[in-house]
């Protein structure tokens, strides 16, 4: 299984999704990957990754919703006034206006549950995580499990890990 999380965006000095992500490493064997907040780089580095998934593709980002999200769409847009790291301002992908995630995300939902307050979600955003939620669909070879959390920006990233733990198990049983 492959995990993602973003690196620090708009000037922060940590991105919540990747401390959860490092944490959680320490719980499973999986291979961890640190995801720019850079458009174009995305359109480049995630297909690549659902290509050499075995099994699942777990992307996690960050949020300023107080819950962990569940995200069960990829929508076919770009937030046109926010730009990434890069300067960059995105536009829209080469695509169907949405995309459903390809992973049991009620399962996933009671999974996060078990640890920490969690909901589901129709709508990743207009920023990099719909970016990269988009890009994996889009590339995943038929029978990848696909799917994409927000943790809180403020949460704790212990129980971040340990929330991501569980779903990445309810992946992979």
């Amino acid at each position: 299984m492959i995990v993602t999380g973003f690196e620090p965006f708009e000037g922060r000095a940590h991105n919540r999704s990747w401390q959860a992500v490092e944490r959680m490493a320490a719980q499973l064997a999986i291979e961890r990957v640190c995801l720019p907040v850079d458009y174009a780089r995305l359109a480049e580095l995630v297909p690549a990754l659902a290509a050499r998934a075995r099994d699942a593709l777990l992307l996690v980002g960050e949020t300023s919703r107080p819950t962990i999200c569940i995200e069960r769409i990829a929508n076919n847009a770009c937030d046109p006034a926010r730009r990434d790291n890069a300067g960059a301002l995105g536009t829209p992908f080469d695509g169907p206006p949405e995309l459903r995630a390809t992973w049991d995300a009620d399962r996933a939902l009671a999974a996060a549950r078990t640890v920490a307050a969690a909901e589901l979600s129709d709508h990743a955003g207009a920023y990099c995580c719909n970016a990269a939620l988009y890009h994996a669909l889009r590339a995943a070879p038929p029978g990848l499990r696909v799917g994409f959390v927000h943790v809180p920006r403020t949460g704790e990233p212990a129980q971040l890990a340990d929330a991501l733990a569980a779903i990445a198990r309810s992946l992979t049983e």
